[in-house]
């Protein structure tokens, strides 16, 4: 069946061969992520918004989701077409998630550059989120990826989801970690979670074993969001100290902080009703944050050791069920080395 003729696929890259690499590092990994294509064209209507978007929302970032995808699809030895749509599409529905993210937030920025909105307007901003989503989507169709889409438009629900539930609790105080873990399991978790099980859905591994791959990327979008939360009350992150804070959200630190320290939560309903200009170092010191951070830098090291023992269990039984496997990122503590030097690239 032929495209619409305002459809995205007309003109996406054909799906190159390739061939799995023996022994690649995380640099191999991350620059093939860096070099992926992420051309957005279409015909009729579509093509001047889709060039829009692609100048836009597209330029920067680490596609952090793409070297998941590639990291896997290494471990496994998957077909490297097929799995460079699937490192779009989980790039592309990033993208729109963002577009999203920063009209809810009223971003002015976003990696430097004006946020969508702020060059298009919101509503202009939040059509074509929309629309990506769609041609992500379609793609993936296109290419025959029909499991793929169906799972990534899960994906996306839960994603959505994530974000509804993480602005109902803005400027609540009484927040519970089973509640803040459930917004990162479907804000940061769900997407992630499809892209580790990209690959093993290309090889037509067992559903039960693609859960297992699908496990290993939920927990690393834990321990990414733990990550990312104390960078937040970093000065060095290149964003403002604070950021979560200042916005009516209790991340990560910030509960940890509560937890040992509860009485400080009418302080931080006080800076929350607040109309005054108080600074998060007032509200919280300095010395709870620290020692909030290293607790969750902790706590995200020792999930990630365990979630990369779940890859390499996962990775030894699709060697058992017959599927080659690059044994030589599983030897040591290559696998490791080369998740936390995912993780470590946050922001």
């Amino acid at each position: 069946m032929a495209p619409h003729p305002n459809s995205i696929v007309s003109l996406s890259p054909a799906l190159p061969a390739g061939r799995p690499r023996a022994g690649a590092t995380l640099a191999d990994i991350i620059d093939e992520a860096l070099q992926l294509d992420l051309t957005l064209r279409g015909s009729g209507d579509s093509d001047r918004v889709l060039q829009i978007l692609h100048k836009n929302l597209l330029p920067g970032g680490k596609r952090t989701r793409p070297v998941v995808c590639f990291l896997i699809g290494e471990l496994l030895g998957a077909p490297r077409g097929p799995l460079r749509i699937c490192a779009r599409a989980a790039e592309f529905t990033h993208a729109a998630s963002l577009a999203h993210d920063d009209i809810i937030d009223e971003a002015k920025l976003r990696r430097g550059r004006p946020t969508l909105h702020e060059v298009t307007g919101i509503n202009r901003a939040i059509l074509g989120g929309d629309l990506l989503l769609a041609c992500t989507i379609e793609e993936l169709m296109h290419h025959g990826l029909q499991n793929h889409a169906h799972e990534l438009a899960k994906a996306i629900r839960e994603l959505s989801l994530g974000e509804w539930l993480e602005t109902e609790k803005r400027y609540v105080t009484d927040l519970s970690w089973s509640e803040l873990q459930r917004i990162h399991e479907l804000k940061t978790g769900s997407l992630l979670r499809w892209c580790a099980e990209a690959a093993p859905r290309l090889l037509e591994l067992p559903e039960s074993l693609i859960a297992e791959f699908g496990a290993f990327g939920q927990e690393l979008g834990l321990a990414f969001q733990w990550v990312d939360d104390v960078l937040d009350y970093s000065r060095e992150s290149g964003k403002p100290y604070a950021q979560d804070l200042r916005e009516g959200i209790l991340n990560s630190v910030t509960l940890q902080i509560l937890e040992e320290t509860p009485e400080l939560r009418i302080r931080i309903a006080d800076f929350f009703e607040s109309k005054t200009d108080i600074k998060p170092e007032k509200v919280l010191p300095e010395r709870l944050v620290e020692q909030a951070q290293l607790k969750l830098r902790e706590k995200a090291t020792t999930l990630l050791h365990q979630s990369c023992n779940r890859l390499r269990t996962a990775c030894l039984e699709s060697q058992r069920l017959g599927h080659a496997i690059n044994t030589s990122l599983l030897d040591g503590h290559a696998l490791e080395h080369l998740v936390l030097g995912i993780t470590a690239r946050v922001r």
